[in-house]
């Protein structure tokens, strides 16, 4: 085999590096448009296939002990002339104090996971820490409040039998605490306080107590009490883990055992929605979405109010939707939740989900509500921007952002004759305290979130700088080619002696300044030698010669072959 030189091998290889240059051009093309068009689509598929509840999963550890801060502020509302309840003349007055702040911590305990049906049980858990840098009164500060089980029990009698009305009426003459609560804080909410009412139904005998409805769970009476570390006050939940259908991650299927609940009539009883943690995927602007609340036994809608973008995240505002707070009035299919007296607009009754207690839920300060509640009272100064309930959720995975829960809790007090205790000719809603709670996620989170968000835009930008660069690669080579054949570089490396030189004698040639400009730039004659940067291209070279030089080359390449070829044989 023929020797072949460094010089020839790198030669040779040189004619290969255009078509190096075009393969790596147009690989990153079809790179960069496999990311404008796949980015999307492979995305969808990894969120999809992330979104499921099974142990184990990211996701379920994320949802058990989700990475979000929560506050919840009481405020409450002091009774400060209640003296003059039974005055008819004077109105309720009431002074807003507060806020008593709480940071919760909220936690999941997994009961079971169904793999027949992809359901799994599970209970809420709030672990409530009192914050006294953020509070303005303290726990043991003195409030004033209404008798709220002494109005549960004229609400529960008024349509017993005469003989049992007659009952409580005797048992309640004995009652010391009359219409009026004078407790602290923390026993108006975590603490709790004995009461003789709850003492009295403790002896009563089961039959009994179901029988007349006034079953209560607790050994003390607080407005949160039990709340705190419990698994039991809210119940256990059952909910679609996402396998097989990703639609249904996270919808409410039973409540306690049961698909349906006993608070309301058929209509208003169905247990479905979203118990909170998430939300349906793929949410579309102007839909409304569910949120089951057990607080409330009912699920509650919300309207799409906005788009917004909250730290740095596209994502959907909504609105608890005003058919929440209507008993049949303006929206005839919440009539179902009037639990047999439908009440002006602005309010929804609970009372069958508290035992009796005549509960109604509204905007705080009667905020939207009928004038009704308002003018029943003095005290009540709605502000939109500090009282309106919203939740923000990030419409792709369905992953609630922030949430700022504002309700008012109020004690409905009508006329009541058949209980000589409590004499009332009254018929108004007792606000009794409001509570602002407010859940953002973490800046991790968001985080995160962002670059989900993000993701697609991100693709489609290194798709293009891809694209643009193997362009560039590609063309390199071709381009430069052209180049060096247009732009051939001259330089003058060799002088002859001009006409006016040849008649003058040696001696004189060699003292002639051949620096100077005149001389090399002047009348002379010189041939130049072009060198091109065109490697292997001699048909260019020989073009720049005359023809004795061209022949002169022709001579001397064939003698080089010759004697290349006696050298190798």
């Amino acid at each position: 085999m023929p020797h072949r030189s460094s010089t020839m091998i790198l030669k040779s290889t040189r004619k290969y590096v255009k078509y190096f240059y075009i393969f790596l051009g147009t690989s990153l093309i079809a790179l960069g448009g496999f990311f404008l068009i796949y980015s999307r689509p492979l995305l969808d598929r990894f969120i999809d296939s992330q979104m499921i509840l099974r142990p184990g999963a990211e996701l379920t550890k994320m949802w058990a002990t989700p990475d979000v801060n929560v506050t919840v502020d009481f405020y409450f509302f002091n009774w400060t002339n209640a003296e003059d309840f039974y005055d008819m003349s004077t109105k309720p007055k009431f002074n807003q104090v507060g806020p008593f702040s709480y940071i919760e911590v909220p936690h999941k305990k997994i009961f079971k996971w169904h793999d027949n049906n992809h359901t799994m049980d599970y209970a809420k858990i709030h672990y409530y820490h009192y914050d006294a840098e953020r509070s303005k009164l303290g726990l043991n500060d003195t409030l004033v409040s209404i008798n709220a089980l002494m109005v549960g029990a004229a609400a529960k009698s008024r349509h017993w039998p005469y003989l049992m009305r007659t009952v409580i009426d005797m048992a309640l003459k004995f009652y010391k605490n009359g219409a009026v609560w004078t407790r602290t804080a923390d026993e108006f909410f975590f603490r709790g306080f004995n009461d003789e009412i709850v003492n009295l139904l403790a002896v009563l005998p089961a039959s009994l107590r179901y029988n007349l409805g006034v079953f209560m769970p607790w050994d003390r009476i607080g407005y949160a009490y039990a709340r705190n570390g419990s698994t039991d006050f809210l119940g256990t939940h059952s909910i679609h883990t996402g396998v097989g259908d990703k639609t249904k991650l996270g919808e409410l299927l039973l409540w306690k055992g049961q698909n349906r609940t006993k608070a309301f009539s058929n209509g208003c009883n169905a247990i479905h929605a979203s118990p909170g943690e998430f939300q349906k995927t793929n949410l579309k602007k102007y839909e409304s979405i569910e949120y089951f609340f057990t607080d409330f036994c009912r699920a509650v809608k919300a309207d799409y109010d906005s788009e917004v973008y909250y730290k740095g995240v596209r994502a959907f505002r909504y609105k608890i939707s005003p058919s929440a707070f209507d008993n049949g009035t303006t929206y005839p299919e919440s009539k179902c939740y009037c639990d047999g007296e439908c009440m002006p607009f602005g309010v929804f009754n609970i009372s069958s989900c508290y035992y009796g207690l005549p509960i109604l839920i509204s905007k705080p300060h009667f905020m939207d509500a009928d004038p009704f509640y308002a003018n029943g009272v003095e005290g009540m100064a709605p502000n939109r921007s500090a009282h309106e309930t919203y939740i923000i959720v990030e419409p792709r995975t369905g992953l609630v952002m922030n949430l700022q829960g504002r309700l008012q809790l109020n004690i409905y007090i009508r006329p009541t004759t058949h209980i000589r205790s409590f004499p009332t000719k009254r018929n108004f809603a007792f606000p009794v305290a409001w509570f602002d709670m407010t859940m953002e996620v973490s800046d991790f989170g968001a985080m995160t979130l962002r670059l989900l968000n993000n993701f697609p835009l991100y693709c489609d930008i290194l798709g293009i700088i891809l694209i643009l660069l193997g362009i560039i690669v590609a063309l390199w080579k071709p381009c430069r080619d052209h180049w060096n054949k247009r732009y051939l570089q001259h330089m003058e490396i060799n002088t002859l002696p001009s006409e006016e030189d040849e008649k003058l004698p040696s001696s004189d040639l060699e003292s002639k300044d051949i620096s100077s400009n005149k001389d090399l730039f002047g009348p002379r004659r010189s041939l130049p030698i072009v060198i091109s940067h065109l490697e292997g291209d001699d048909e260019a070279w020989r073009s720049c010669l005359d023809e004795e030089q061209r022949a002169a080359s022709e001579v001397t390449s064939s003698e080089e072959c010759d004697t290349s070829l006696e050298m190798d044989s």
